[in-house]
Protein backbone atom coordinates (compact mmCIF):
# COMPACT_ATOMS: atom_id res chain seq x y z
CA UNK A 1 0.00 0.00 0.00
CA UNK A 2 2.58 2.28 0.86
CA UNK A 3 5.27 1.47 -1.85
CA UNK A 4 2.47 3.12 -4.65
CA UNK A 5 1.41 5.85 -2.63
CA UNK A 6 4.95 7.00 -1.45
CA UNK A 7 6.22 6.35 -5.60
CA UNK A 8 3.08 8.55 -6.54
CA UNK A 9 4.11 11.35 -3.73
CA UNK A 10 7.47 10.99 -4.57
CA UNK A 11 6.78 11.56 -8.87
CA UNK A 12 4.36 14.28 -8.02
CA UNK A 13 7.05 16.21 -5.50
CA UNK A 14 9.66 16.10 -8.31
CA UNK A 15 7.33 17.09 -11.44
CA UNK A 16 6.57 20.22 -9.33
CA UNK A 17 9.93 21.43 -8.68
CA UNK A 18 10.65 20.74 -12.54
CA UNK A 19 13.27 17.85 -11.57
CA UNK A 20 15.68 17.04 -14.65
CA UNK A 21 17.41 13.87 -14.02
CA UNK A 22 18.60 12.21 -10.99
CA UNK A 23 17.04 13.45 -8.05
CA UNK A 24 16.45 12.34 -4.31
CA UNK A 25 13.03 12.86 -2.51
CA UNK A 26 13.16 12.81 1.13
CA UNK A 27 9.58 11.57 2.88
CA UNK A 28 8.57 11.58 6.36
CA UNK A 29 5.70 9.22 7.62
CA UNK A 30 3.99 10.59 10.94
CA UNK A 31 2.78 8.84 13.92
CA UNK A 32 -0.99 8.57 11.82
CA UNK A 33 0.77 7.25 8.99
CA UNK A 34 0.54 10.23 7.08
CA UNK A 35 3.50 10.87 4.28
CA UNK A 36 5.16 14.65 3.89
CA UNK A 37 7.67 15.45 1.17
CA UNK A 38 10.85 17.81 3.26
CA UNK A 39 12.72 18.08 0.02
CA UNK A 40 13.57 17.20 -3.48
CA UNK A 41 17.49 16.87 -3.57
CA UNK A 42 18.95 17.42 -7.19
CA UNK A 43 22.61 17.26 -5.48
CA UNK A 44 22.48 14.28 -3.65
CA UNK A 45 24.95 11.77 -2.88
CA UNK A 46 26.00 8.69 -4.87
CA UNK A 47 27.33 5.44 -3.43
CA UNK A 48 26.54 1.91 -3.04
CA UNK A 49 27.68 2.18 0.79
CA UNK A 50 24.58 2.13 2.43
CA UNK A 51 26.22 3.84 5.63
CA UNK A 52 27.30 6.88 3.49
CA UNK A 53 24.02 7.71 1.14
CA UNK A 54 20.38 7.11 1.07
CA UNK A 55 21.06 5.38 -2.33
CA UNK A 56 22.83 2.34 -1.29
CA UNK A 57 20.39 1.79 1.64
CA UNK A 58 17.38 1.63 -1.23
CA UNK A 59 19.39 -0.36 -3.57
CA UNK A 60 19.70 -3.04 -0.81
CA UNK A 61 15.72 -3.26 -0.76
CA UNK A 62 15.77 -3.34 -4.86
CA UNK A 63 16.48 -5.51 -7.47
CA UNK A 64 18.74 -2.97 -9.21
CA UNK A 65 22.49 -2.79 -9.22
CA UNK A 66 24.38 0.89 -8.53
CA UNK A 67 26.43 -0.11 -11.98
CA UNK A 68 22.37 -0.16 -12.94
CA UNK A 69 21.54 2.52 -12.00
CA UNK A 70 24.90 4.77 -12.89
CA UNK A 71 24.19 3.66 -16.40
CA UNK A 72 20.47 4.92 -16.41
CA UNK A 73 21.96 8.48 -14.74
CA UNK A 74 23.93 8.71 -17.54
CA UNK A 75 22.00 7.49 -20.42
CA UNK A 76 19.67 9.77 -19.57
CA UNK A 77 21.83 12.17 -19.66
CA UNK A 78 23.22 11.41 -23.28
CA UNK A 79 19.05 11.03 -24.06
CA UNK A 80 18.39 14.66 -22.68
CA UNK A 81 21.85 16.18 -24.71
CA UNK A 82 20.58 14.96 -28.10
CA UNK A 83 16.83 16.26 -27.38
CA UNK A 84 18.20 19.94 -26.50
CA UNK A 85 21.85 20.68 -26.71
CA UNK A 86 22.98 22.80 -24.78
CA UNK A 87 25.88 25.94 -25.47
CA UNK A 88 29.10 25.46 -23.28
CA UNK A 89 30.44 28.01 -21.69
CA UNK A 90 34.23 28.51 -20.60
CA UNK A 91 34.85 29.21 -17.25
CA UNK A 92 37.05 31.55 -15.49
CA UNK A 93 37.25 29.89 -12.52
Amino acid sequence: MYYRLHKKISWDAYVATKGIGYARVDIRMDNKGQLYVLEVNAQCGLSEDENYTSIGAILQLSNVTFAEVITRIISDAFLKLKKKPHVLVKSNI
